[in-house]
């Protein structure tokens, strides 16, 4: 079996090295980084940041596997992984679909505009103030409160990441495939088989309540919430996470 593990925001390949070990050696693990995140961090031109661009990147990442295959999207790599399997319906037998802490957009068109408005603003934040100041905004949320109480050794490595991001980088990311910037998604659920499996962290209403949205949508999708964990449930709970990878 192989995975493909798609990251959020201010993340990188590296935040599903711990979900990695859990799942231990026999697992192939394919973890492409998002334009402005890790190694493409210095991207400029704006069309590496369109949804075509992210598209491709699944694209090149399947390729590379034979087979049953587990596709793994987290909050933003999960909103990606959506338009992707509108696009490409049919996966080898045997695959699975993990929707981590995501959404499938806004549907109403003047939550969305608001949306771009807020992101349009996070993204001079970051391009002004730089990479310290908007951390401490976004880890101030309270869905990341989980995130932000783990052990010292394990948080600070988590924290020098994010901190070493490209600020530009980031904005550009906004701009380009922020949640108001895209169509929603709920067309796609209904067709989505019973070896889709969508997954929240707890501490995380949130989402949550939009993983138990997604499963009145389609019924057939598992839903599993995690226990003690937060948004960012692969980095707080690895070892549970690959469990419920793996069930």
């Amino acid at each position: 079996m192989h995975y493909i593990f798609l990251h959020g925001f201010v993340g990188s390949s590296e935040d599903f090295v711990p979900v990695r070990q859990a799942l231990g050696n026999p697992a192939k693990v394919i973890a492409p980084d998002w334009p402005g995140h890790g190694s493409l961090s210095s991207l400029r031109d704006v069309s590496d940041y369109s949804l075509s661009a992210h598209l491709k990147i699944i694209d090149e990442a399947v390729a590379k596997t034979s087979g049953p295959l587990t596709l793994v999207g987290y909050s933003m790599g999960g909103r990606i992984l959506q338009h992707w399997l509108i696009q490409n319906p049919t996966l080898p037998e045997e695959s699975k679909v993990i929707l981590v802490s995501t959404s499938p957009g806004i549907s109403d068109v003047a939550e969305r505009q608001n949306r771009v408005a807020g992101d349009a603003a996070v993204a001079r934040l970051l391009r002004v103030e730089g990479m310290q100041r908007f951390l401490h905004y976004w880890h101030w949320q309270t869905m990341f409160q989980p995130l932000m109480r783990l052990p010292r050794e394990t948080l600070t490595p988590i924290l020098k990441r994010r901190t070493a991001c490209d600020p530009e980088g980031l904005a550009l990311s906004l701009s380009g495939v922020g949640t108001g910037e895209l169509a929603d998604t709920w067309r796609l659920f209904p067709s989505l088989s019973d070896t889709t499996k969508v997954i929240a962290g707890e501490l995380d209403s949130r989402y949550v309540d939009l993983a138990r949205q997604m499963h009145v949508a389609a019924p057939q999708l598992r839903l599993n919430i995690l226990k003690g964990a937060g948004h960012a449930v692969h980095l707080e709970k690895p070892k549970e996470f690959a469990e419920a990878l793996l069930t």
